[in-house]
């Protein structure tokens, strides 16, 4: 019974061994992204927190990121509708409170008044493969 046992531990060691070394190049890359540098192409307001400020009557972001000639959305903090291309990739992204589209390595967000009595928060990711930037936002009410 002793031998069965040390047997399978021999061929689990060996198989995980094998997967390891079969790693091509590639697979050694993961993890090694440059972060994504982004321009605001626009006077923009931030706040020291990286939070940037939205007008209560609506405002429009431009963004260009420096290092990546594309990118994608990965999501919000809030419901949005997706809007994907050819390859599945979400170039847009909506709800009644702000429209988000790439286009390459351009950013255009548009935000709608906030006629509500609360303030909003929100956050969107975008990715460019293994790499992701999230942008936060925070508009007052009116």
């Amino acid at each position: 019974m002793k031998t069965k046992k040390f047997l399978t531990c021999v061929m689990i060691t060996c198989a995980t061994a094998l997967a390891l070394l079969s790693c091509g190049e590639e697979d050694a890359l993961i993890g090694e992204w440059d972060d994504m540098v982004w321009k605001a192409e626009n006077p923009v307001v931030q706040t020291t927190s990286n939070i940037y400020d939205v007008s209560a009557d609506g405002t429009s972001f431009t963004f260009t990121c420096k290092n990546y000639s594309s990118a994608w959305f990965e999501g919000a903090n809030e419901h949005v509708n997706y809007v994907s291309d050819e390859h599945n990739f979400p170039y847009l992204i909506y709800n009644e409170n702000f429209r988000a589209e790439l286009q390459g390595n351009k950013l255009a967000i548009d935000f709608y008044a906030n006629k509500e009595s609360i303030e909003r928060n929100t956050s969107i990711t975008v990715s460019a493969g293994d790499i992701f930037y999230t942008f936060y936002f925070r508009q007052y009410p009116n």
